[in-house]
């Protein structure tokens, strides 16, 4: 309010300064998507909300530093967005609508949180080498390659997964599965794992080393 009020400008002159140098990052409702590469490499934001946005361009944010990103009304997100992102703990999105996990979303980050309820498909890298540790997928029907790899899963929910990528869950301490609907199984996809039960009814084709 003090700055409409405001008769001279030079007043506020020196606190005026370019988004990128601002720390914690509040956008306006009236912005609706960030472009492509927008923020990507941005090393002063710690936090970022943003009620207006519905969606994300490809690496947005790849490379930033904030450590939670809230973006309530987001429902599509592109590839690599949240990617390499080393403080990154959460992230706030309408989950409800999204029904494609794009490519390497929050590969390298330390999300730790999978709950999808209405995705039909993970694609590739989407949470590879991050802290997800619990994934409860109910209507996931494909899963892409390394999608979950290098992550610290143990308890799985796959009910509907129809394929899964090449290690897609590689590395992880898994140690019971039920995969009632799969038919493929691509090569390394549960490798290196702890797997002392499987359940598996449909299966047509597993790849090489693919519970090894």
């Amino acid at each position: 309010d003090s700055y409409k009020a405001a008769t001279n400008w030079s007043t506020y002159a020196a606190q005026i300064r370019p988004i990128s140098d601002l720390a914690d990052l509040n956008i306006d409702s009236s912005i609706t998507s960030i472009a492509n590469a927008e923020y990507k490499n941005n090393q002063t934001l710690t936090s970022v909300a943003g009620y207006g946005i519905v969606s994300v361009g490809e690496e947005g944010f790849r490379g930033s530093s904030a450590s939670s990103i809230e973006f309530a009304n987001c429902n599509e997100v592109g590839k690599y967005a949240f990617a390499d992102y080393p403080n990154l703990e959460g992230v706030k999105l309408k989950y409800n609508q999204i029904t494609n996990i794009a490519e390497g979303i929050f590969m390298n980050s330390l999300v730790s949180f999978c709950t999808l309820p209405v995705v039909a498909i993970i694609q590739a890298n989407a949470f590879k080498n991050t802290q997800v540790d619990i994934v409860n997928m109910p209507i996931v029907e494909k899963i892409g390659n390394s999608a979950f790899e290098n992550d610290l899963i143990a308890d799985l929910n796959l009910p509907l997964v129809t394929t899964l990528g090449k290690a897609s869950f590689k590395n992880n301490s898994i140690n019971s599965i039920t995969l009632s609907e799969v038919i493929t199984i691509n090569d390394n996809a549960f490798e290196e794992n702890n797997l002392t039960e499987l359940s598996i009814s449909k299966v047509t084709f597993i790849g090489h080393s693919a519970f090894t």
